[in-house]
């Protein structure tokens, strides 16, 4: 079993709150001292678990594999009783430098601004991510010390404890991507760019073709079958499910929608949180849609908002089109029916139901049900002026 702890300063309420909603166990640091002390802090609470390895996990780099993880946990054994995630750097700058007996046998880590001149040409470099054997951590933690540079007590210290008390520790190398630091606005923006980078390739090596990669944004849940097609400059929010021979155009914009096979949407369409869209249907250029089910076949072609409605089976939606749905106090929803025809430019006043193969004329306002193959029309009557000049002033 796993037991996630969380170290954090005090005064950080935002962190303190967000553990609590999470079930995550909270350890207070009640001074910054550095790593080794941030990990001692939790003695206390983790001599009430039981666990044969503690893992150091950093909140700062989010590309951590399940892999990796593995790895450390799998290498603690009846000799190796620490375990270091390490990585070749062609600028290892300010990382801590891994000095090793070999490729995996770790004898100490050095911070790099208490490395000799020599110590800072070596490449493999300290990713900081460490398993240790529960059943010796805290006396290997107890008897680091702070005489450095920094005046820290530097958790990497524990690689020479443990090698002195006879103990065998190992380096496990990974990817330099895997272990980014965010830690600014740039550095998110960075690893943003890597995510992304490794999304689209994910999905384009499950059958996906993206017309412009690079313009493509998705979220950490899209899911996208195969055979779709996805134009340039379409960006993705959390809770999008995709069937499979689906076509997206440019420039368009989805969150919290699924959508069916065989559906066609954009260019310049905006799906938000709670649409349906179905097998065959269309969602056209400048189209709005918001909690909306639209069944297969129905098509809404361009210039429309359709905001809490459900539209039949080959419905179709003339431009121009509005659902009314918010009447300044509540939100009602709009049924449109199988096979009805919306004409341009309609306002369609929730709550109301247009029946199937209803035909509504164009630039009508409906606020009463229109019922199963009716026509309905509101428009005032055209006056034509004979003759008429329009006024110059003077």
């Amino acid at each position: 079993a796993i037991t996630p702890f969380v170290v954090h300063g005090p005064h950080q309420h935002d962190i303190i709150s967000y553990l609590s909603e999470k079930s995550l166990i909270p350890v207070l640091q009640a001074v910054a001292r550095g790593t080794g002390d941030a990990v001692l802090s939790g003695e206390g609470v983790l001599s009430q678990h039981k666990q044969d390895v503690i893992l150091v996990l950093y909140g700062d780099t989010p590309f951590i594999s399940a892999k990796m993880i593995e790895e450390l946990t799998l290498a603690i054994n009846d000799k190796v009783k620490v375990a270091v995630a390490g990585f070749k750097s062609e600028n290892p700058a300010q990382y801590g430098r891994l000095m090793t007996e070999d490729e995996t046998k770790l004898k100490a880590i050095i911070e790099a601004k208490d490395a000799t001149c020599e110590q800072l040409k070596i490449n493999h470099c300290n990713a900081g991510i460490m398993a240790i054997d529960a059943n010796i951590a805290f006396s290997l933690l107890h008897q680091i010390n702070n005489e450095n540079k920094g005046g820290e007590y530097y958790l990497t210290d524990i690689v020479k404890i443990a090698v002195a008390g006879g103990h065998e520790c190992r380096l496990i190398l990974g990817d330099e991507s895997m272990f980014l630091g965010v830690n600014s606005r740039a550095e998110l923006a960075r690893a943003e760019n890597i995510w992304q980078e490794k999304k689209r390739t994910e999905i384009m090596n499950n059958g996906v073709t993206l017309r412009h990669p690079d313009s493509v944004f998705f979220s950490h849940d899209t899911d996208i079958g195969q055979d779709c097609l996805i134009e340039g400059n379409v960006f993705f929010g959390k809770g999008v499910k995709i069937a499979d021979n689906v076509t997206i155009k440019a420039f368009s914009h989805i969150e919290g929608a699924t959508i069916a096979s065989g559906a066609n949407i954009g260019p310049f369409a905006r799906l938000r949180p709670g649409c349906d869209i179905g097998e065959g249907a269309k969602i056209g250029n400048f189209v709005e849609g918001k909690n909306i089910t639209m069944q297969p076949y129905a098509k809404a072609s361009h210039l429309t908002y359709l905001g809490d409605c459900d539209i039949g089976e080959g419905a179709n939606i003339g431009a121009g089109t509005i659902t009314c749905n918010y009447d300044g106090v509540k939100k009602s929803r709009t049924i449109i029916g199988k096979g009805a025809f919306i004409g341009s430019n309609t306002s369609l006043i929730a709550p109301v139901k247009i029946g199937e193969g209803a035909t509504i004329a164009a630039s009508s306002a409906i606020a009463k049900n229109v019922e199963d193959g009716a026509l309905a029309i509101t428009r005032t009557p055209q006056k034509n002026i004979k003759n008429w000049q329009k006024k110059i002033k003077g």
